[in-house]
């Protein structure tokens, strides 16, 4: 699938890398982090509001994740984790994604954030006395599921770098790469 078939998404920006290296004394994989460049059109509210966000990450125009956000400080939020894996004590599937995003920007394909949010939604919610109603957001949850089987059904497959969907796992140099870096840091902290 390209961006044309997002219909309901938003360009967020173009993935690049941070100019400013990193500064710290703890063991690090890369010196700079990855930041994107955002689009003019996203507003400062936008990218911090709390919504249901499902993202998607096209690699020279190929979708090749989907996910989904509903973090407090929004979709910037969310981003931050990917851009700074590899630079701070990160999960495995972020430091994939990161990893991968590299790769290919190595080779000098344009890495591409693309999303989309549904407007929160006015609904009752029971309190301790009574029902009080509230602007909530969407689940962030039940719109990536749609959006990964619509893909599924349309492709015949996952998009490529959505390895716990798949059940697939990461590439193996990558994850090998993951556990020496955590291995590192651990030791830095005994």
């Amino acid at each position: 699938m390209r961006a044309k078939h997002l219909v309901n998404a938003i360009r967020l920006g173009e993935m690049s890398y941070n100019p400013k290296p990193y500064g710290g004394s703890r063991h690090v994989k890369w010196i700079n982090k990855l930041k994107l460049k955002w689009d003019t059109g996203i507003s400062s509210r936008l990218k911090t509001d709390e919504l249901g966000w499902v993202y998607f990450i096209l690699v020279d125009d190929e979708l090749v994740k989907i996910g989904q956000t509903s973090a407090k400080n929004g979709i910037k939020g969310c981003l931050s984790f990917y851009e700074s894996a590899g630079t701070d004590d990160c999960r495995d599937n972020r430091w994939t994604i990161n990893y991968l995003m590299r790769e290919a920007m190595e080779l000098g394909k344009k890495v591409e954030w693309y999303a989309q949010y549904s407007p929160k939604v006015s609904v009752p919610v029971m309190s301790l006395t009574g029902t009080k109603t509230m602007q909530v957001p969407v689940s962030a949850k039940e719109m990536e599921r749609a959006c990964i089987e619509e893909y599924v059904s349309n492709v015949g497959d996952y998009p490529k770098w959505n390895f716990q969907e798949s059940g697939k796992r990461a590439p193996k140099h990558i994850l090998r790469e993951f556990n020496e870096y955590t291995a590192k840091r651990l030791k830095e902290k005994s």
